[in-house]
């Protein structure tokens, strides 16, 4: 069943990283290079990791303290500590509990994979899509593993 949801304040890790380092999410099974234009690795809170750009983690993470990211003060080296921006309407997204093992192919070309199995999913992994003028965009969905999910959101 579809509900709405909306990200959980948790801390998770950053880094900048050089172009072409490959990221392996085992939760998914799908590996990621990095660019120049994504060039920001992001560690979830169990460990999983992929890539983003400046400008995504600008707009949707903050520094552990609450102070905004800029692309100034982003560290050239190391891990640094960084929560998801909460609370604003369009924070809200759509999500199911899949019950079966199912491959997801996301807006930006990725194939994600539900329940894999040799991973653990609590009660399983949620596909979540992106929200379109109040409802699920189909042409906008990813995959979160269950532990991820119940960890990074909250119902609405």
């Amino acid at each position: 069943m579809m509900k709405k949801y909306r990200k959980s304040s948790y801390i998770m890790g950053a880094e900048r990283v050089s172009p072409g380092r490959e990221l392996y999410n085992y939760l998914e099974d799908c590996s990621y290079i990095t660019s120049a234009e994504k060039c920001i690795r992001l560690i979830g809170t169990v460990g999983e990791e992929w890539t983003v750009t400046i400008d995504k983690l600008v707009k949707t993470y903050t520094y552990e303290d609450g102070t905004p990211i800029t692309p100034e003060n982003i560290p050239e080296k190391g891990v640094f500590d960084i929560t998801p921006i909460v609370g604003a309407d369009a924070d809200v997204v759509f999500a199911e509990l899949a019950t079966r093992q199912v491959e997801v192919t996301t807006s930006w070309g990725e194939v994600l994979k539900a329940n894999r199995d040799g991973v653990p999913h609590g009660a399983g992994d949620y596909i979540v899509y992106a929200n379109k003028g109040g409802k699920p965009n189909p042409n906008d969905k990813w995959v979160v593993n269950g532990l991820v999910f119940n960890n990074t959101y909250q119902e609405v």
